[in-house]
């Protein structure tokens, strides 16, 4: 039993060193997103870092893989431009081009961001706390190209396009008066986040 554990693992193993590449990458993104939190318009505009993963089988199918942790700022809710979001996407597709040195793939991706904003300001006597988070469910497409300047090392281009599903948000807004020492606000969960997620991200990657 052994023997044939050993054998058909040997066998996966060869049949992944000619038949497929792995790539990984590490890439710097640049997300804007236009999205409505309940009535309120939201653009967000950031910067961040992205882990990929990119497999591309001989036969031209292709699977990804990425998390991304990004930075965001927005003028349209309060926010002090410190709290970041973490995307996480899957994916399949296909490479169209797939030579030696340059590859580009197209994929349908799913995933979810968790993301939001905060701030700590003052209306006249009183200290204000606004916090505002959200997940969305979040379904588009990736278009990535991959160039290598050795058998190995390369750098990428990934094109990220989604339209972002509400799962939950939740808004909370605090005010403090110091003079009396009097805390009170308010808390609503039961509110809606949607629209369009577009992440550009270049990095340099890895293949295998």
């Amino acid at each position: 039993m052994k023997k044939i554990i050993a054998l058909v693992a040997g066998i996966a193993m060869s049949m992944t060193a000619v038949f497929a590449e792995h790539t990984v990458g590490l890439g710097f993104n640049i997300p804007v997103n236009s999205l409505k939190v309940e009535d309120t318009d939201v653009s967000e505009h950031g910067f961040g870092f992205d882990l990929t993963y990119l497999f591309i089988h001989e036969n031209g199918f292709s699977a990804k893989a990425d998390a991304a942790l990004n930075i965001m700022d927005t003028d349209d809710i309060p926010s002090d431009g410190s709290m970041g979001n973490f995307v996480f996407d899957l994916g399949a597709g296909y490479t169209f081009l797939n030579k030696e040195k340059f590859t580009v793939s197209v994929l349908g991706m799913l995933g979810m961001t968790l993301g939001g904003h905060s701030k700590d300001y003052e209306i006249e006597d009183y200290k204000v706390t606004y916090d505002c988070s959200w997940l969305t469910f979040d379904i588009g497409a990736d278009v990535i190209g991959k160039y290598k300047f050795t058998d190995h090392f390369g750098a990428f281009v990934n094109l990220g396009l989604r339209y972002a599903i509400n799962m939950k948000t939740n808004e909370e807004l605090e005010f403090e008066d110091s003079d009396v020492n009097e805390l009170f606000g308010y808390s609503n969960d039961d509110l809606s986040t949607k629209g369009i997620r577009f992440q550009p991200t270049l990095g340099v990657c890895w293949s295998f």
